[in-house]
């Protein structure tokens, strides 16, 4: 008769090592057979990086993906067997060793049970694209783990105002990224997040006062009703060595005029050359601006959107 293997009356350093060795199908395995592995798993902490939609996880770690649906129970297809999460008993079906659908009666619930289990077994990264599921991301940045939110997408076809203020205001890392409309007389007065990435098309929302208080590292605007006074004046306020996060940015306006965008900021033009099969050939003019800590700023237009760059000389140099 085969016996079982007593996994956690190991030495602690040996029950690492094996651990470490685990790949993540075989993590995620063993964290659901009881309470004490999950809780054995989580003292050896093991970063995954969690892909999260409505109905819908993926969880990767390096090459690795171990992805999740939750459906309702009342779906025809039976569940085949029963794990534990939270304490909980789950029904699952596998479709494959990389593949689970999580039976629930009602999805929310689902959704949330699988994502506490994560959350409290793991060092989880999350991925949230949503539509209009702005409780899903009140959950995250409620959960006492306080897991890092590395990048919070909407896709919809409209955001109200409320929950756009709500976004805007409350995601304080990793990347925002708005693919949504929004009315067109909605305007934020508060005070942004602290993310480090901000993508937003349509932007019209977005005010002179918006604008300035960006200080993001990337910037990356659509579909603005900013003007090139706006972008002048965000400019030579980084002159001034103010938005020193800042790395690159991308603002579409209704018309680009260099002229007035580059109004009272000294430009400085940096033109070289280099050989290939021993042949010399000249390489266009780089127009740039300097700020007051010496970092470098490359611009260029295209079309309707005006482009920057920052970079210092020792990254040219490389």
């Amino acid at each position: 008769m085969a016996t079982t293997f007593p996994l956690l009356m190991l030495p602690l350093l040996v029950l690492k090592e094996i651990f470490k060795s685990m790949d993540l199908w075989s993590l995620v395995n063993l964290s659901v057979c009881s309470l004490k592995t999950r809780h054995a798993i989580k003292g050896f902490p093991t970063n995954v990086y969690v892909g999260a939609r409505p109905n819908t996880f993926t969880i990767s770690q390096n090459a690795a993906t171990f992805s999740m649906n939750i459906e309702d129970e009342s779906e025809t297809e039976p569940s085949t067997e029963i794990v534990r999460m939270n304490r909980m008993a789950v029904r699952i079906t596998r479709k494959q060793n990389e593949h689970w659908i999580i039976k629930n009666s009602v999805i929310l619930d689902g959704w949330k049970l699988v994502m506490d289990h994560l959350l409290n077994t793991f060092q989880v990264d999350v991925n949230l694209e949503i539509v209009q599921e702005r409780h899903l991301f009140e959950y995250l940045i409620e959960h006492p783990t306080k897991s890092r939110i590395e990048e919070l997408n909407v896709t919809s076809d409209f955001i109200n105002d409320v929950d756009m203020k709500f976004y805007l205001e409350n995601l304080n890392t990793g990347e925002l990224c708005f693919s949504s409309n929004q009315n067109k007389t909605f305007r934020f007065n508060g005070q942004f997040g602290r993310f480090k990435v901000f993508t937003c098309s349509p932007a019209e929302w977005i005010t002179r006062e918006n604008f300035l208080s960006l200080d993001c590292e990337f910037i990356d605007l659509e579909r603005t009703s900013l003007t090139n006074e706006d972008i002048n004046m965000f400019l030579k306020k980084w002159v001034e060595g103010k938005s020193p996060e800042l790395s690159e940015m991308r603002v579409e306006i209704e018309r680009i005029d260099l002229i007035k965008i580059m109004d009272g900021i000294e430009i400085l033009k940096e033109a070289s050359s280099g050989k290939e099969n021993n042949a010399s050939f000249h390489v266009a003019s780089e127009l740039y601006i300097l700020n007051k800590d010496g970092l470098k700023g490359p611009f260029a237009t295209a079309a309707n959107t005006f482009m920057f760059e920052v970079s210092s000389d020792n990254e040219d140099d490389n």
